[in-house]
């Protein structure tokens, strides 16, 4: 089980590719990339922002379809943090299951 924080997918692919290559990742804030692409009800996509690495993972078909209806039935502004449990394949993760963090 890790602990995350749940972003837009598509948000966040674009804040990855509109960030300077020159930057080092000190300077950049994830936690406001974490806030600006909190998920909403129309989000279908998902990535996860792991407290203990430095790099995100895009969840699968399945875990995308569980994360949507967590955002549905949560509501909330701001990030939505989360605990999760999966199999990670390279830059995916299948889930097993998610629930909201407490």
């Amino acid at each position: 089980m890790v602990w995350a924080t749940l972003v837009d997918a598509s948000c966040y692919r674009n804040i990855q590719w509109n960030h300077n290559i020159d930057e080092s990742s000190v300077v950049r804030d994830v936690n406001m990339d974490a806030w600006y692409c909190a998920p909403k009800a129309r989000s279908h996509a998902f990535t996860l922002l792991p407290s203990n690495a430095d790099e995100s993972v895009k969840l699968d078909a399945a875990g995308n379809a569980k994360a949507a209806e967590l955002v549905r039935q949560k509501s909330q502004k701001g990030p939505l943090y989360v605990t999760i449990d999966g199999t990670r394949v390279n830059d995916t993760l299948a889930v097993k299951s998610i629930a909201a963090a407490r």
